[in-house]
């Protein structure tokens, strides 16, 4: 997870510095009392409100449960990671148990209905993928609020901010704003509501990335792990040891490994065996 990750999620500004420290603080799972005392000296140099922390941490595990979601489930294990985390920040269990829940939904929906493939004759460029973010601006209030509930449904994020994140913002042109003055800065792509219906109904399979890797399709070979015949080669290894990217490596190798807590030491030894050439031996 990125610190822009928690950003998107609405962490207030002026808080990016104790954010910063704070995960690096979680990468162990845990906060211990030098850490507690820095991010207090943080959050007093800056003037950091009651307030401001609260939305930090909420912003925090929302961005960290969507991480969780990348591969379209969260283990048991995971959910119990999450809900250490918010315990530990006070974030209450409500706001990451929405989240999850609506995932639930989304992937059972999606698993009931399937994903239909792009007709021969699709016209409508880059299609829509689970977990991609959109925004809306204007459109009728009906339809808006049919599409966006029919998005979320599907596993796919509404926001409601435009940022560099955000794949499409979705306008019928009768009202120009602030989020469609961010999209002409930033270069997103708009979309009509009824071309978006369009993009929704033809909903194709998430993509998954790490740093400095490139995006592949998800499908069930890559995340079911080791053993599958079919299983895509393995990543490349990053120059950065972080807990991150090890966490990263140690996913596109096929070890099961959570979004927090320690390492196990099985797959840091096999971290260090690959060298720069990224590949595990087994």
């Amino acid at each position: 997870m990125s610190l822009a990750d928690v950003v998107d999620e609405g962490a207030p500004t002026g808080t990016t510095a104790y954010l910063e420290l704070l995960l690096d603080a979680l990468e162990d799972g845990d906060i211990t009392a030098e850490e507690s005392e820095a991010l207090t000296g943080v959050r007093d140099e800056y003037g950091l409100t009651a307030s401001d922390l609260d939305l930090a941490h909420e912003a925090f595990m929302l961005a960290l449960a969507h991480r969780a979601l990348d591969d379209g489930h969260v283990s048991h294990d995971e959910r119990h990671e999450l809900a250490t985390v918010a315990a530990l920040l006070s974030v209450s269990s409500s706001v990451v148990k929405t989240v999850l829940d609506q995932a639930d939904r989304a992937r059972a929906a999606r698993l009931g209905a399937g994903l239909r493939d792009l007709p021969k004759d699709w016209a409508l460029g880059s299609p829509l993928r689970v977990g991609e973010m959109v925004a809306f601006t204007g459109c009728d209030d009906d339809q808006r609020a049919r599409l966006e509930k029919g998005a979320q449904d599907l596993g796919v994020r509404v926001m409601n901010n435009v940022s560099r994140f955000t794949v499409m913002l979705v306008m019928d042109g009768s009202f120009s704003g602030g989020k469609h003055a961010k999209a002409l800065q930033l270069g997103t792509r708009t979309v009509h509501p009824d071309q978006f219906e369009i993009l929704l109904h033809y909903l194709q399979p998430a993509t998954y990335a790490t740093a400095g890797q490139p995006i592949r399709a998800l499908t069930t070979t890559t995340i079911a792990g080791k053993g599958i015949s079919d299983t895509p080669e393995p990543a490349p290894l990053t120059t950065a040891g972080s807990p991150s990217t090890v966490r990263a490596w140690a996913a596109a190798n096929g070890f099961t490994v959570g979004v927090r807590g320690r390492l196990p030491k099985q797959v840091l030894d096999a971290y260090e065996a690959a060298g720069n050439s990224g590949l595990y031996l087994a």
